[in-house]
């Protein structure tokens, strides 16, 4: 079965601080594989401590994936990740330890993906530039990857996340100042190394931060990451 964009979003708050934060409301399927990435920002930023889903009901925890990137001096980011959550029409709900004055979920659900093993290695970057990319992700011919940015501009301007290398699938900022904003993206591989990025117009960024997922197709986890490292070798 073929991995496919189910759902998503991008949802936050600015200056309003506070030590949590709900995605908007999203109808996740049965067998889905859901990827959110925290972003938040504040004079004295702090790690996310947790994500879960529906917090109301089924209150399941995500794993984080990879690192927390700090970026910008002032910004903190972070992908986390659930196999197989409860079928539901709800939120996800990130937590930190202080108080954070702006706080955004960006939220990539799907289907068709191995639920022993989703993906292969995330590709973490950060720069400050006006071009976010992953760098090279090892792929393999035809594998969806998906690529999660999100940015700080303490100048408080909007910007626009122009030319995606895949299909865009959604971007937002904080309401209010958007001072953090998000999107991202997917894309079927047609090689052994993908980059996926954008251009960023509107304004010069301080910092942004790039999470590459290459996904694996259900009941083929085992024989993608091998494709894998043949291509890798």
């Amino acid at each position: 079965m073929a991995s496919a964009y189910s759902t998503g979003g991008v949802s936050g708050i600015a200056d309003s601080g506070a030590t949590t934060q709900d995605s908007g409301s999203l109808v996740v399927p049965s067998g889905a594989v859901a990827y959110v990435l925290i972003e938040s920002s504040d004079g004295s930023p702090a790690d996310c401590t947790g994500v879960v889903w529906d917090p109301a009901g089924a209150n399941q925890a995500l794993t984080q994936v990879g690192t927390t990137i700090d970026h910008g001096t002032y910004g903190k980011a972070s992908l986390w990740r659930i196999i197989s959550p409860t079928a539901a029409t709800s939120v996800f709900r990130a937590t930190w330890g202080s108080n954070q004055g702006e706080r955004l979920l960006s939220v990539w659900v799907g289907t068709g993906i191995d639920s022993g093993t989703p993906n292969g290695t995330v590709v973490q970057a950060t720069a400050a530039t006006n071009s976010p990319s992953t760098g090279a992700i090892t792929t393999t011919v035809g594998q969806r990857v998906v690529a999660m940015a999100s940015h700080l501009y303490t100048g408080g301007t909007g910007v626009s996340y122009d030319s995606p290398t895949g299909t865009e699938r959604h971007e937002g900022a904080t309401s209010g100042t958007p001072y953090d904003g998000a999107a991202s993206q997917d894309f079927a591989a047609t090689g052994t190394s993908t980059t996926l990025g954008w251009t960023v117009s509107g304004a010069t960024l301080n910092s942004w931060t790039m999470f590459g997922i290459p996904l694996n197709d259900a009941g083929a986890g085992g024989a993608s990451i091998l494709r894998q490292m043949m291509a890798h070798n």
